[in-house]
């Protein structure tokens, strides 16, 4: 089988994830050692006009799930009730498997290919703030956008039925 540079079958080109630093939806006992608005973080990408790409570490499992628009407005709502960060991954990457305990910030800056060793959103949140590139998002952006898309969507369809209907 052919790999690129990257050792992989096929080259992809990095994304930008919108990484979300978020309070819990549910009281956990540990919340009270924890930032109080970054106790949990979570990453969310579009892929197309109708579709989100979401990782969403749990305490139970790692959720990596394609959402729908409306599926992901709730995630980006809950984003916004804390800090969103715009973040471009680094293919081939720079993470290490080698991190220990397994928590939401050290599997999502591995997704983001960083080396960081950082155990908790808000240490993730300060290293990620401090690289180069990476940019903080308004929440009002992020539904603007969201709406926009859906306004062309909107109208491509209504334009494309007008047409086949003359």
């Amino acid at each position: 089988m052919d790999v690129d540079e990257n050792g992989s079958p096929v080259t992809l080109p990095e994304a930008d994830w919108l990484v979300c630093f978020v309070p819990g939806l549910r009281r956990q006992w540990w919340h009270r050692f924890a930032h109080k608005e970054h106790k949990h973080v979570f990453a969310i990408r579009k892929l197309d006009n109708d579709a989100w790409l979401l990782v969403e570490p749990w305490w139970t499992r790692l959720m990596v799930n394609v959402l729908t628009h409306d599926q992901a407005i709730k995630f980006l709502q809950w984003g916004a009730d804390g800090d969103v960060l715009k973040v471009r991954e680094r293919i081939p990457g720079q993470g290490c498997q080698m991190r220990g305990w397994s928590n939401c910030a050290v599997l999502v800056a591995f997704l983001l290919g960083r080396s960081y060793w950082t155990w908790t959103p808000h240490g993730l949140y300060r290293r990620l703030r401090a690289d180069r590139g990476v940019q903080s998002v308004d929440a009002a952006y992020i539904f603007s956008e969201y709406f926009r898309s859906m306004r062309d969507e909107s109208l491509r369809s209504t334009l494309k039925t007008s047409f086949l209907l003359q």
